[in-house]
């Protein structure tokens, strides 16, 4: 049950209260049909703030309801769902009887200890406050008030500023969209076996998968990270997701089917290194015989229509074509490498139309920054299958 709906008026406004006004951002797990999210929102408004509230909930019905009211609901139950939120986002999270209701409560006390900034806040609502205590101490956290009402008890806790525990930044972020768990599996062993590389991170984003694929964990230093999508998002969009949590200098979007060698990671650094005019690279890929996939892609412009070149498809290479960079005019969002500077400097990929479309608009946006976007031989990745 949500909490948060069975909670007596005055216990609702202490919750409230003990979120701080200064709250931009909330989490509130199990935030029912969002009257106390909406709450939060409508305090904010009338002090000329801004408060953005996420909520999660595990009822449709009520989860419909509170899509009305707060800015974006999930429905899942958190440790069985890897949630799209990035390390360090939130002010607040409430948790509104989440850890009376789920089976592994030291679970979810980590997952909201990386959810919130260094300076932010819980705000539990539990039945058994001692057996949270237990929970949330071996966890990181550092109890700052406790508040025991004629409802069950309510504790307020900060989590403390412990930089060792934060991610530190990569070299490179590998960012890969999977549907199941086989494509899973193999993508991160064929990134296992280049591990001697500069360092990077993995970060796999689930597009709503219906088997084993959300109840895959990352690790615990951060270097490989899970993130499910509740509804299909498609390629364009779960590649935003994973950029949002990404913590590197470099984003090497990646098809799950594709091996990375040794070296990739290294020859990535050293050639960002080099030339800090290249804004993207497009890799060599070859297929599981050694043909040549892509070489890179050029685009033809005929009749006020651009389409992708048939030459870089694989059809009728030229040996100096293969051999040499060159400039090209579109990045496939499975497979290519952007520095993260020209990422963000354009806003990453439009999501609001295809990959071929977004890969093009990528290419010109980046141009326009004055950003070079070159085809990189050096650079292979090999099809498994």
């Amino acid at each position: 049950m949500s909490r948060s709906e069975g909670l007596v008026e005055p216990s609702a406004e202490r919750l409230i209260d003990l979120v701080p006004t200064t709250a931009r951002d909330v989490l509130y797990l199990w935030c029912g049909e969002g009257t106390v999210g909406a709450a939060l929102k409508a305090r904010a408004k009338e002090a000329g703030q801004r408060c953005t509230v996420a909520g999660v909930e595990p009822d449709p019905e009520r989860a419909a309801a509170a899509r009305d009211r707060l800015d974006s609901v999930a429905i899942a139950n958190p440790i069985r769902v890897a949630l799209p939120y990035a390390p360090r986002s939130f002010d607040v999270v409430i948790a509104d009887g989440t850890f009376d209701a789920v089976d592994d409560p030291p679970r979810l006390a980590k997952l909201v200890f990386q959810w919130l900034k260094p300076k932010g806040r819980l705000v539990a609502l539990c039945a058994d406050p001692p057996l949270l205590e237990e929970v949330l101490v071996g966890s990181g956290f550092r109890l700052v008030d406790e508040d025991h009402g004629s409802w069950p008890g309510l504790i307020v806790v900060a989590r403390p500023a412990e930089p060792l525990l934060h991610r530190p930044v990569r070299s490179l972020s590998f960012v890969t969209v999977v549907t199941n768990h086989a494509e899973t599996t193999g993508f991160l062993k064929v990134i296992a076996d280049a591990r001697q590389d500069a360092p990077f991170e993995i970060i796999v984003v689930d597009d709503a998968s219906v088997d084993q694929t959300s109840t895959m964990e990352g690790t615990d230093d951060g270097s490989v990270i899970f993130l499910h999508n509740p509804v299909p998002m498609g390629l364009v969009g779960s590649v935003a997701v994973g950029t949002r949590v990404a913590h590197s200098k470099a984003l090497a979007f990646l098809d799950p089917g594709l091996s990375v060698g040794s070296g990739f990671s290294r020859k990535v650094d050293r050639l960002l290194a080099e030339d800090r005019s290249i804004g993207a690279l497009a890799p060599l890929v070859l297929a599981p015989d050694g043909t040549v996939e892509s070489a890179g892609y050029d685009v033809d412009v005929r009749e006020g229509r651009s389409a992708l070149s048939p030459a870089h498809r694989g059809e009728g290479f030229l040996t100096d074509g293969v051999k040499k960079p060159r400039p090209i005019g579109y990045l496939d969002p499975a497979a290519c490498v952007i520095r993260r500077t020209a990422y963000e400097m354009v806003g990453g990929f439009d999501t609001t139309v295809g990959p071929e479309e977004a890969g093009t608009a990528m290419v010109a946006a980046l141009v326009e920054a004055d950003w070079r976007v070159v085809y990189e031989p050096g650079l292979r990745l090999v099809r498994r299958s």
